[in-house]
């Protein structure tokens, strides 16, 4: 009975040929192997790095919405204006400037609303207008 098993276990050895290009195959897989585990731990170092750096984070943004929130407290209530556009001067002389009554022939003569910005030249003439509309009043 022994003979039959060494006869099994005689049949299970394989010959290699060329060994050394095999083990230089098994030594190099190995060796890679070996790096992506290393760079697998440097990631999950990293990982770890950039965990720390999150709760470092969110404990000074919450200090500082606290801050903030104690300094608004401490500050007097007041209403803020609403952002204004930048100053055009041509155009707040033109809002500003009040209708005179105007004789019926210069009545016809009025800026085109449609228009989004009237210009210098546009805006002295309606001023020039007016003046003149003024000094019939007066005249008569």
């Amino acid at each position: 009975m022994k003979n039959n098993i060494e006869k099994d276990v005689s049949t299970f050895y394989v010959e290699i040929k060329d060994t050394k290009s095999l083990r230089r195959s098994f030594l190099e897989s190995s060796r890679e192997t070996l790096q992506c585990l290393k760079r697998l731990d440097a990631y999950a170092q990293l990982r770890k790095e950039k965990a720390q750096h999150i709760k470092k984070l969110r404990t000074i943004s919450n200090s500082i919405n606290k801050s903030v929130e104690e300094l608004q407290n401490k500050l007097p209530n007041i209403k803020m204006r609403e952002e204004t556009k930048p100053f055009d001067e041509a155009v707040h002389l033109h809002k500003k400037r009040k209708k005179a009554p105007q004789a019926p022939a210069i009545k016809n003569v009025t800026i085109n609303t449609r228009k989004k910005i009237a210009t210098e030249l546009e805006i002295l003439e309606d001023e020039l207008n007016s003046i003149e509309s003024k000094l019939d009043t007066l005249s008569k």
